[in-house]
């Protein structure tokens, strides 16, 4: 992953900038589902926005409560506090 971990205004996000000239005014804010950052999957999207020419955010909206990335994989046991 190209991208890092900030914190921006007190909230944990992954940042993923353009080794390129891009505009300066304009950023991608990519907003997870319930996988949150936990999943590589979404840093690797925002890394390849990165790689486009956008730089984009992606804003830890769970406060680290995300999903497992291994949820519905057959025969998880789930517990329930």
């Amino acid at each position: 992953m190209k991208g890092k971990f900030e914190h921006i205004r007190g909230a944990r996000c992954y940042v993923a900038t353009p080794t390129v000239d891009y505009p300066r005014d304009k950023v991608v804010l990519f907003l997870t589902d319930a996988f949150g950052l936990s999943l590589p999957n979404n840093q690797l999207l925002a890394d390849d926005f990165a790689r486009n020419g956008f730089k984009t955010i992606i804003p830890d909206i769970l406060n680290g409560d995300d999903a497992p990335a291994d949820l519905f994989e057959p025969n998880r046991t789930v517990r329930v506090d």
